[in-house]
């Protein structure tokens, strides 16, 4: 009688544990789906020797899972010409640790590229252009189901800061 009562309560206990896996991971697979990232903003700002190029990406959760993090990004920058494209370079993002991106909520995630003004890629004065920028962007998350990555691209216009 012990015994069959032990066996039935280790049966309960894995159903339970085999529902919840399974609500996991068809939240997962929902959230692959439907998670949006974005870009949000390319600032060039002039120093001394350098300008420093921000990249902002944002990272929007539009559903109700609740165990999506965000682990890392990596930003490749290409600035668009007449017909041809010259990589200006490879930035990186990543918090401390792995930061929750709450149900129907969004993460700015921003990054910084500094390069030289003398031989650089950029043009001698690029507050006067309008600057094209193809960027590619892969993006890390995880859940406690497994880590993954996603792969975007995206077309902007920069804007230059005075400030």
């Amino acid at each position: 009688m012990a015994l069959s009562a032990i066996f039935g309560a280790i049966v309960i206990a894995s159903l339970g544990l085999l529902a919840l896996n399974v609500s996991d991971y068809m939240g997962l697979l929902n959230s692959m789906e439907e998670v949006g990232v974005y870009l949000d903003s390319i600032v060039i700002m002039p120093e001394d020797e350098e300008y420093d190029i921000y990249v902002t990406v944002k990272i929007r959760n539009p559903t109700n899972y609740d165990r999506l993090e965000f682990s890392s990004l990596n930003l490749q920058l290409y600035l668009l010409g007449e017909g041809d494209e010259a990589y200006v370079g490879t930035t990186a993002y990543a918090p401390p640790g792995d930061t929750r991106i709450d149900p129907h909520g969004e993460l700015l995630c921003p990054s910084r590229l500094s390069i030289k003004k003398t031989g650089g890629v950029l043009p001698e004065d690029p507050a006067s252009l309008e600057l094209r920028w193809r960027v590619r962007c892969v993006v890390h998350f995880s859940t406690p189901i497994r880590r993954y990555y996603q792969t975007y691209s995206f077309q902007e216009t920069s804007s230059f800061s005075t400030e």
